[in-house]
């Protein structure tokens, strides 16, 4: 469960909706995703900036719905080679159907907030039937674009980079415990990526661009 200072923390990003979203959040006892660098609160700041800047152009767009869809969008993390990774929008919807229900939400509206959560994914393969999910949909993509999307795609590589290379170490360890040749002991390689663990020259700029 969040604390009330990083609710507050949090739902400032979303000006002007930040009471409505401190509400949801306030009845949640799950956390946000921060330390997943793909999916943390600046992408979700991106994301909203991408978002507003999109609806100016379409006339008749549901703000509060975009800024629950918007922060809720991401609540379930599930792991990159998780055979559930293309349901994770869909957990993340019901996640969002429950807090609204209990905030006492029409149907219909909570329904428009769940399939925009729901169709903003690639994975999951849904095509969007509101303009609130198009615009969600194609600000999250927009934000994968570029040098951040390069950032933000090496980021869960990364992780599975740095547990390949606790696993490999601590192999080597155990090996020159028990007599094996200091020699047989090589840079780790990433599974993911199948190279050594450091990015390429092209990553490791593309990764410095500052926000």
């Amino acid at each position: 469960m969040m604390s009330p200072s990083e609710i507050e923390s949090l739902t400032r990003l979303f000006a002007p909706h930040e009471a409505l979203l401190a509400g949801l959040l306030a009845r949640w006892d799950g956390a946000m995703a921060d330390g997943d660098g793909s999916h943390d609160r600046s992408h979700l700041m991106r994301v909203w900036n991408l978002v507003c800047r999109i609806a100016a152009t379409v006339p008749g767009t549901d703000m509060e719905v975009l800024a629950v869809a918007t922060l809720l969008h991401d609540c379930v993390a599930v792991e990159k080679n998780s055979p559930q990774r293309a349901m994770a929008s869909r957990l993340s919807a019901d996640v969002a159907r429950g807090l609204l229900r209990q905030a006492g939400w029409h149907e219909d509206r909570t329904e428009a907030v769940a399939h925009a959560i729901e169709a903003h994914s690639f994975s999951a393969n849904i095509e969007p039937r509101s303009k609130e999910a198009a615009i969600l949909r194609d600000a999250d993509r927009l934000d994968a674009l570029g040098a951040l999307g390069i950032a933000r795609v090496l980021s869960p590589a990364g992780w599975d980079c740095r547990s390949t290379m606790r696993t490999t170490r601590s192999r080597n360890a155990a090996r020159s415990t028990t007599g094996a040749s200091r020699s047989t002991i090589s840079r780790p390689s990433c599974s993911s990526c199948r190279q050594a663990c450091s990015p390429p020259p092209a990553a490791r700029s593309a990764a410095s661009v500052p926000n």
